[in-house]
């Protein structure tokens, strides 16, 4: 555990990846502080730092993946459109 916010804000930063995160507080602004500050894809409060939904993008910061994956960013990334016309007469 780390006693001060601004300890714990700092200890998360000196990294090179910035995946996911997480703070432990029963104190909503020290946590809103830490999410505002903390230089990660993903925050979470009171919760473990990898929590997957499948409706949320997931993705990182920093040397933490190539941006964004999950419902429209796949979709866009990985589909062509194509416009077909079929004409039977």
């Amino acid at each position: 555990p780390i006693a001060r916010l601004e300890d714990a804000i700092a200890a998360s930063n000196d990294s090179n990846f910035g995946l996911s995160a997480a703070i432990y507080t029963q104190d909503i602004s020290a946590a809103m502080q830490y999410v505002m500050n903390v230089e990660s894809g993903m925050v979470h409060v009171n919760g473990g730092s990898l929590h997957d939904e499948p409706h949320v993008p997931f993705g990182g910061t920093k040397d933490s993946g190539f941006g964004r994956e999950g419902t429209e960013e796949d979709i866009e990334a990985m589909t062509e459109w194509k416009w077909v016309t079929i004409q039977m007469q």
